[in-house]
């Protein structure tokens, strides 16, 4: 009777350790698709701060350069605003999400 008891609470115990087990797997998965995501997020912000600060910053002082005489510099001006809005459309196009 003492081993059967013996029995039932390890097979009890087997199972409750092999529940935690997959809940701690289960976790981990979790986790690492959340650690993914935020490497993702930070790479697409990262992408996004570097298209600010090295393409549509300068683009706009150059604009505004342009705008001083603006009806001298009228197909210029539009010119750098095609080049900014060509350059946006492929940064999206590259970075939306799948």
């Amino acid at each position: 009777m003492s081993e059967s008891i013996t029995i039932i609470v390890m097979l009890i115990f087997f199972l409750f350790t092999k529940h935690q087990y997959n809940e701690v797997i289960r976790e981990k998965k979790i986790i690492e698709g959340e650690e993914k995501a935020l490497s993702c997020s930070l790479e697409k912000q990262k992408k996004l701060n570097e298209l600010i600060v090295k393409f549509i910053q300068p683009k706009l002082a150059q604009i505004k350069e342009l705008s001083l005489h603006a009806d001298k510099n009228r197909d210029a001006i539009i010119g750098q605003i095609f080049i900014m809005q060509m350059e946006i459309s492929k940064f999206l196009e590259k970075n939306k999400d799948n």
